[in-house]
């Protein structure tokens, strides 16, 4: 069973909570279930939840609930091409998360998270920039951040624009966070790392016989892994928890829930030293980006 220590560095992850996300899933938890489920995180603990106006009626939902006691992230959706050329976009962005916060019923998030950090990037990055600094002024959250997908672009945007949090994707596929140097810098920054996805979005719990067409090209590194699985004795699940815990730099986890059962299951996780082989890593973007998926 997972330790006191470990279960609160978990993160609900609410995707699943307004909409069917994720390769796995086919249906999301109604209303009922969802409550369950943070009963039992809090129950255990658990005091953070990850939502995003992007998760259909997750913010609806979490807010008929009541979260109140729990830590709230959420993010600043990735912004169109017609609220980019708006001249009020900080006032817009600030509309956004108050919209948020009042179908959350709660007064301020922990955290607020661009949800693409290829906005800062843009002619009007500041500006987005300065309407988050706005936002934690406002005491609308405690702190801010950036989700990342390409891992090699933290260090340059975070050498223009300081954060408290950054959340990237880890799982024993995507390995790319563990780059020595990036780690030592966000450390020195004090910049609490948040990881997700280790779960590749449940493609890791599929075996290679089950998988579309579209993953055969890297059937080498799938059947590495069910090879490794077989060799260690020790169920998919298992690993990747214990995979994403072991690394001392990671602050939380996120993990996406669509059931109570699967919550318990995670709960009651052992802990085991992972040792996990190199040739089950790939930085192939095909493979390592759910977005870029073909069904």
């Amino acid at each position: 069973m997972l330790s006191v220590k470990n279960k609160k560095k978990l993160i609900i992850g609410c995707a699943q909570f307004g909409s069917k996300y994720g390769i796995t899933n086919t249906s999301k938890p109604n209303l009922k279930e969802q409550r369950k489920i943070l009963n039992l995180a809090k129950k255990n603990k658990i005091s953070f939840i990850d939502t995003s106006p992007a998760y259909g009626n997750s913010e609806e939902n979490l807010g008929k609930i009541g979260v109140n006691n729990f830590n709230i992230i959420s993010k600043i959706n990735k912004l169109s091409k017609a609220q980019l050329k708006n001249k009020n976009l900080k006032k817009d962005i600030l509309e956004n998360i108050k919209t948020s916060l009042k179908k959350l019923k709660i007064k301020k998030f922990y955290g607020l998270l661009l949800h693409n950090s290829l906005d800062l990037n843009c002619k009007r990055g500041d500006e987005i920039y300065s309407a988050m600094l706005e936002a934690k002024k406002l005491k609308l959250t405690k702190k801010i951040g950036i989700s990342f997908y390409d891992i090699l672009s933290i260090e340059k945007i975070l050498f223009k624009y300081n954060v408290d949090i950054i959340q990237v994707p880890f799982n024993v596929i995507d390995t790319r966070i563990l780059n020595k140097k990036i780690l030592k810098n966000l450390k020195k920054k004090k910049v609490e790392i948040h990881v997700r996805s280790i779960f590749l979005q449940g493609l890791l719990m599929i075996k290679n016989s089950n998988m579309t067409k579209y993953f055969k090209r890297w059937e080498k590194v799938f059947l590495n892994w069910e090879k490794y699985l077989k060799k260690v004795k020790i169920d998919a699940k298992s690993v990747c928890v214990n995979h994403a815990m072991s690394v001392k730099e990671f602050r939380n986890i996120v993990i996406g829930i669509n059931s109570y059962d699967q919550l318990n299951e995670i709960l009651r996780i052992k802990k085991n030293i992972i040792n996990k082989p190199k040739n089950i890593t790939s930085n192939s973007k095909l493979l390592i980006y759910p977005y870029l998926w073909k069904k």
